[in-house]
């Protein structure tokens, strides 16, 4: 087993950006801001803004960075962040 590290920057989950929207949704009763954060997730996958563990088929993946990024910039986009 290989050890990972943080400096290695290979793609990783997409799914952290998804746990904020729980801990919002569910921890903080932030329901319109959960919503913001899987809209942004959703759109970056759309787009084709995607990891190594969701590229299939031949896509290029991404970076954890290129793909966090898309979803900073789709979530500075909706208005519940406004």
């Amino acid at each position: 087993m290989t050890e990972r590290r943080l400096s290695d920057k290979r793609p990783a989950c997409s799914g952290y950006p998804l746990s904020a929207a729980l801990l919002l949704r569910h921890s903080l009763g932030l329901e319109s801001k959960a919503a913001a954060v899987e809209a942004a997730v959703s759109s970056a996958i759309e787009r084709g803004v995607l990891t190594s563990d969701l590229a299939a088929g031949g896509a290029a993946p991404v970076s954890t960075e290129a793909a966090g990024s898309a979803v900073v910039a789709a979530l500075r986009a909706s208005a519940p962040w406004r």
